[in-house]
């Protein structure tokens, strides 16, 4: 007879870890969701550090977000591998160098915190506890630091200096202010000095530079694992090999420098040598650990061998814990281990085993998936129920508010007594009750002995895709146009002068007063120099990269009459949409009903959480089906962002109506990738789904056909085969297009019939322009989604020289993780070649091949066979450009990348990086070609900007442009190629607002000249970017609280503004003044301001002849209607003063 496993209570292992040095405790079979609970349960009662270790990075970064929703983020860290191979020559990877740093510092001085680490990452060493230490500072307010010497310590501990501080890791000085943003902490710091002296210490957000709050204590801690102190370089030179002697000598970073961490310190450190006295050891799958770290070193000892030994780093065991110092490690510590078998824990004979009386929530989601008709949610409804009348906590949690408000309607139908809006923490603390929550939390457990049930939406409705978590504060709208990005010799556009080339801003004297100037080069070399107060008229000019503009010429007239022709067209394709969009005015359709509770469920079971912009999405499509005017919307966003959900919900809410749904693609590949997700999302609903292309035979063509017209099939999915004429449908509802522009005319003028009598639902995956979709509010029913759905990782990108070496170790880092590679080679010519040569050399990859000269069938079968799995990598051109959403490849690698244009680059790399595990893109350069010094930028823009679509905005336009030759036709890009992005949407949003009344008539600009100098100093504001965004931003100003906003940015982010800072705000000021109060020109001269109201002032000229009557010593008129104002002095000061007690005379507006 066997014998039965004991069970272990909570009380148990608290008290077994409290009162026995070296306690083991094995608990068995235990639900994965209260792993991380009983490790959170038991932090709070025991109060001391816990490391918990997992056999795979997946289980730690799960089990951190879990930990972190029970105790909090300020409780808990995770610790990261670097993210490179054993003695692999790449940098690290810096946000996850970040989080090791930052939970090395929680353990030397944080309190006690619970490390999650995955097993592979603790093996990896790290620097020692006294260098760690030795690297770390304090400053606060008051202290006295040397900013020189303060600005070294931070370059030696890994923080780069930057024009500005916006990630981990950057810092910056200017003038009087040092910026710093530590690990540590979640938002960076401002220090202002007086001298040596920190005057304040400010903490601001990254993403606006505006200060948040002030106070407190900035710790810096290092930014990496190598401190290039010069004793640390020095002992490393010593005894280095020559190939790095040289990098060490002048204390350079270079690529692989974490490898020789023993040379610097004499030794590195293991994690388990950071923990303190008493320090519990957790970890799940012992068993499992103990293969991942021996896999791990033996590829360590292989690496070593192959390339580590020769170039002289240290061997494994001394940048490794070997496997067998691991479990020592485990000998000398209290250990709790979680695992399915009865298995000695490390090798600990001593291990008290038994089984938790605790359940998972499995049977939770088979009763749901199979529940009846009493609803979806009666079976949890009724367990919530039992939990509470026994006076236990049973708490409902979802991944964001708008899931748990579902759920909350959902189980608002049972008469529960529900309670909402707090932490996860807070509701399982709560007492007796119902409690519904928003978490990261996805796998749940019920605890009778602690009186807690937890239950995640993931396992009522299946697992979501989380939303990333820096979207939780919603980051302020970027702005789209920008002189921040203008760099000398860039081209530029003056609104009334044309293209030119921009040199540079110039500090210059002119009428003996010192002012900045912006300097554009036009055709014959002539030159304009605009003063600030002008900048308003100057963009940067942006159109598509192929082709660069004529200059224009001075004084000609040939920039009007470019400027006049593309008016005159936006005018003539406005009137066209304006007629169209009538026309739908008054058509009318029998209107959908409102979602009901079978359509909600439906969008509760989603398997990802919605983006806000989705969400928008979707509710702008449902409102047009239950309006009774036909839908015709264009739903614009990236590939992977969410467009194909909405298609489905609009599909199936027309089907619940009883009617039936067309899906149209242009390409059988999409066509059989909408089929598989359609299909997948709608299992479980009484829908039939179909595809018809010419890859099914004639019979089943036929079938389907014969279904469709019998109004048997409620959804088909297909390529232009469903345009013909022998397809017909019952009662077709809508017609959803999967990028239109990519269909022929005959094709485009059959869906232009289609329009007239079905709802019509469009998919772009090109972007278009915010300022485009502004533009056409009213006359084209556009929707964006610009948001990334997942919990995307960054996509870690690298230019190298073409080698055998990165090809294999890329290829092999991919497939050994089971995921797939693309590797582009543009050439159709030499591509069996590339086969053949990628063959030789990956003998155990299978490789498929893809280009657009293949026949569509064979292009298929290569496709497929990627998106089953059957290849692992897909040699092919750049034909996936705007390909398949393959979210297993995660890898690509770009041959001969210098020969792409930059948004050819951002979409070849936005082909990976669409699932959770961390995406790779290589960027191949023959070793001895000569680049272009475009293609180099190109290049070097990609390799600094991991995020996808950080900063891309020089790719994000050239791509809008494409968008906006989709949307409008291909003439327009012509046009916006003439007067360049901006100036073209500044027409069209004239255009479109003429035709529809509600033109404004031009303003007039103001001439203010009071000679006074008013700048931004160099030493003030050194970066010419930011300086002349500024400038234009003060240019535009609209308002006094918009001037005024600007000169407190100026302040926060820069310090006390110098005089010309000060007077070039106050100028903006009285522009706007000037504007209210109708006065045309204020100018200064001989002892007096000179004032002339413009032909529109509504002032009363009655007016200011009072004050020339009353106050006779102060004023005159010159010249007619000129009204002149003596005052004393010349000082600056007093001449903005005496500008705005005279403007303060006008009516209305506020006084400045």
């Amino acid at each position: 007879m066997l014998a039965r496993t004991p069970t272990l209570s909570f009380e148990y292992l608290a008290r077994a870890l409290e009162t026995r040095d070296r306690a083991c405790l094995q608990v068995l079979r235990a639900p994965v969701g209260i792993r991380t609970f009983l490790v959170s349960a038991l932090f709070k009662r025991l109060a001391r550090p816990i490391l918990f270790l997992t056999p795979t990075v997946a289980e730690a970064e799960e089990s951190f977000r879990e930990i972190a929703a029970y105790l909090g983020e300020k409780s808990c860290a995770l610790f990261p591998s670097v993210e490179v191979a054993p003695y692999e020559e790449m940098p690290p990877y810096a946000p996850a160098v970040h989080d090791r740093m930052r939970a090395l510092h929680r353990l030397v001085e944080g309190g006690p915190s619970v490390v999650v680490s995955p097993v592979e990452a603790a093996l990896e060493k790290t620097l020692p506890r006294e260098a760690f230490l030795g690297a770390m500072r304090r400053v606060s307010a008051g202290m006295e630091i040397d900013v020189a010497e303060f600005s070294r310590h931070l370059s030696e501990t890994g923080y780069a200096r930057l024009p500005s501080t916006a990630e981990a890791g950057d810092f910056s000085v200017r003038g009087g202010i040092v910026e710093v943003c530590s690990p540590a902490h979640g938002f960076p710091a401002r220090l202002t000095f007086d001298g040596d002296r920190i005057e304040s210490l400010r903490w601001f957000d990254p993403k606006t530079q505006r200060t948040r709050s002030e106070g407190g204590e900035l710790i810096v801690i290092p930014c990496s694992q190598v401190i290039t102190r010069p004793e640390y370089l020095s002992a490393a030179a010593a005894t280095a090999g020559e190939s790095f002697r040289d990098a060490l000598g002048q204390g350079i970073r270079y690529h692989g420098i974490e490898t020789i961490l023993p040379l610097l310190y004499g030794r590195a450190a293991s994690l388990f040598e950071y923990l303190p006295e008493g320090a519990v050891i957790a970890a799940v799958d012992t068993a499992g650990c103990l293969f991942h770290a021996r896999n791990v070193f033996a590829g360590a000892e292989e690496n070593h061998l192959l390339a580590g030994q020769e170039k002289g780093f240290p061997a494994p065991a001394e940048i490794f814990v070997p496997p067998q110092e691991l479990l020592l490690k485990f000998q000398e510590a209290p250990v709790l281990c979680f695992d399915s078998i009865e298995v000695a824990p490390f090798g600990r004979k001593d291990a008290v085993r038994g089984e938790i009386d605790a359940q998972g929530n499995e049977d939770i989601r088979r009763s749901t998936v199979t529940s009846a008709s009493e609803g979806l949610l009666f079976p949890l409804a009724g367990e919530a129920k039992e939990w509470w009348k026994r006076g236990s906590r049973f708490v409902v949690t979802s991944l964001s508010p708008s899931q748990s408000d579902r759920m909350e309607e959902l189980l608002g139908r049972y008469s529960l007594p529900l309670t909402s809006g707090a932490t996860l923490s807070d509701s399982i603390e709560g007492g007796k009750g119902i409690a519904l929550c928003c978490s990261e939390v996805t796998r749940g457990f019920r605890f009778p002995e602690l009186g807690v049930a937890v239950v995640t939406e993931a396992e009522v409705f299946g697992e979501k895709a989380r939303v990333r978590k820096g979207r939780r504060e919603a980051a302020p709208p970027v702005e789209e146009f920008s002189l921040t990005e203008l760099r000398v010799n860039d081209l530029a556009v003056h609104v009334d002068h044309g293209i030119g080339v921009y040199r540079g801003l110039l500090r210059r004297q002119a009428a003996g007063v010192e002012g900045d100037f912006l300097v554009l080069e036009y055709a014959g070399g002539d030159r304009l120099f605009v003063p600030v107060e002008k900048m308003s008229r100057v963009q940067r000019y942006v159109a598509s990269e192929e082709d660069r503009p004529r200059l224009a010429r001075l004084g000609g007239t040939a920039w009007q009459r470019a400027k006049q022709r593309v008016r005159d067209s936006l005018l003539a394709m406005a009137q066209d949409l304006i007629g169209v969009q009538a026309k739908r005015q008054l058509a009318t359709r029998p209107p959908s009903v409102p979602p009901d509770a079978v359509f909600r469920e439906f969008e509760a079971a989603f398997d990802h959480e919605e983006t806000p912009d989705q969400q928008k999405v979707i509710e702008e499509v449902i409102r047009d089906l239950t309006s009774p005017r036909p839908m015709d919307r264009l739903v614009c966003g990236d590939v992977g962002y969410g467009k194909t959900e909405v298609a489905i919900r609009a599909a199936l809410k027309v089907v619940l109506d009883g009617r039936q749904a067309a899906v149209l693609v242009p390409t059988t590949v999409l066509a059989e990738q909408h089929y598989q997700t359609f299909r997948r999302r709608l299992s479980g609903y009484p829908v039939r789904v179909e595809n018809l292309s010419r890859f099914q035979s004639k019979a089943g063509q036929a079938r389907v056909a014969k279904d469709l017209a019998g109004g048997l099939v409620d959804i088909v999915i297909g390529t232009h085969r469903l345009l013909q004429k022998d397809v017909s449908f019952r009662n077709l509802g809508v017609v959803i297009i999967d990028e239109e522009q990519r269909f022929g005319v005959a094709h485009k003028e059959r869906l232009k019939k289609m329009r007239a009598s079905v709802d019509v639902l469009t998919l772009s995956a090109t972007p278009i322009p915010r300022t485009l979709h502004m533009a056409f509010s009213g006359i084209r029913d556009i929707s964006i989604i610009a948001t990334p759905p997942e919990d995307r990782l960054s996509i870690r990108t690298f230019v190298l020289p073409f080698s055998e070496e990165t090809i294999r170790e890329a290829v092999d880092r991919e497939v050994r993780r089971g995921g797939q590679v693309f590797f582009v080679h543009n050439r159709v010519q030499s591509l069996p070649a590339m086969e053949r040569y990628l063959r030789e050399i990956l003998p155990d990859v299978r490789i498929g091949v893809a280009h657009g000269q293949t026949d569509e069938e064979e292009l298929s079968h290569a496709m497929d066979d990627f998106a089953a799995r059957r290849t692992d990598l897909l040699l092919c051109t750049a034909i996936i450009e705007a390909g398949l959403d393959i979210a297993n490849a995660n890898t690509i690698l770009v041959n001969q990348a210098h020969r792409f244009g930059l948004a050819q680059l951002y979409q070849l790399r936005g082909r990976v990086g669409r699932d959770r595990h961390r995406a790779y893109a290589y960027f191949l350069l023959p070793k001895d070609v000569a680049m272009t010094r475009h293609a180099t930028q190109r290049l070097a823009v990609l390799e600094e900007l991991t995020e996808l679509g950080s900063g891309f905005k020089i790719a994000s336009h050239d791509l809008e442009i494409r968008g906006a030759g989709n949307l409008l036709g291909k003439d327009q890009s012509g046009q916006i190629h003439q007067v360049g992005y901006e100036l073209y949407t500044q027409l069209l949003s004239e255009s479109m607002a003429e035709l529809s009344g509600k033109a404004v008539a031009e303003e007039e600009e103001p001439e203010l000249d009071l000679r006074i100098p008013a700048f931004l100093p160099d030493d003030y504001l050194p970066e010419a970017g930011v300086r002349l965004e500024f400038y234009r931003r003060l240019a535009m100003a609209k308002t006094v609280d918009a001037a005024d906003e600007l000169e407190l940015e100026l302040l926060d982010r820069f310090g006390r503004l110098p005089a010309p800072a000060k007077a070039l705000c106050d100028l903006s000021r009285l522009r706007v003044r000037m504007r209210e109060a109708g006065v045309r020109e204020l100018k200064r001269g001989n002892g007096a301001l000179y004032l002339t109201l413009s032909d529109r002032a509504e002032v009363d000229r009655r007016l200011l002849v009072q004050w020339v009557t009353r106050e006779k010593a102060a004023f005159s008129f010159v010249r007619g209607e000129v009204l002149a104002m003596k005052f004393p002095g010349d000082a600056p000061e007093g001449v903005l003063s005496a500008a705005k007690n005279l403007l303060n005379r006008f009516p209305p507006g506020r006084s400045i």
